[in-house]
C-alpha cells in the first residue's frame, strides 16, 4: 500500500490480488491496482482496471469530531476488500463508518 497526503484527506493505492477478472496487461499480472481517494463531505472515489466508482458521504446528523476521520476511511476500507467485498462496497462502507466516526469525540463505540 502506498500513502501521501493531499491537503488533509490521505489517497492510497491499494492492490488487490485478481479478485477483478479485467486486470489489463499493463499491471502485474498476479495484482490489480486501485486508487482510492477520500474527500471528506463529498464522499470518496475510486478508479481501477474495471472502472471508476463513487461513494457519497455519510454525514452525522451532528458533527462532533472529525480527527481520525481518514484514517478510519482507510480502514474500513481496508477491512472491507480484506473481507471479499467489491471495491464499490468497499467505498461506500469507508465512507459509512467514517461519517459514523464523525458523529462522536474519539473511537469507543465505533463498531
Amino acid at each position: 500500500m502506498l500513502m501521501c497526503q493531499p491537503s488533509s484527506e490521505l489517497l492510497f493505492l491499494w492492490r488487490l490480488k485478481n479478485q477483478e477478472k479485467n486486470c489489463t496487461s499493463s499491471l502485474d499480472t498476479e495484482m490489480c491496482a486501485h486508487l482510492i481517494c477520500a474527500w471528506a463531505e463529498e464522499g470518496a472515489d475510486a478508479m481501477g482496471p474495471d472502472g471508476f466508482f463513487h461513494s457519497n458521504a455519510f454525514p452525522p446528523k451532528k458533527l462532533v469530531d472529525t480527527l481520525g476521520a481518514g484514517d478510519t476511511f482507510n480502514a474500513a476500507v481496508i477491512f472491507a476488500l480484506d473481507n471479499g467485498k467489491s471495491i464499490q462496497e468497499a467505498l461506500t462502507f469507508g465512507c459509512q463508518i467514517a461519517g459514523k466516526k464523525c458523529g462522536f469525540q474519539g473511537y469507543d463505540g465505533i463498531v
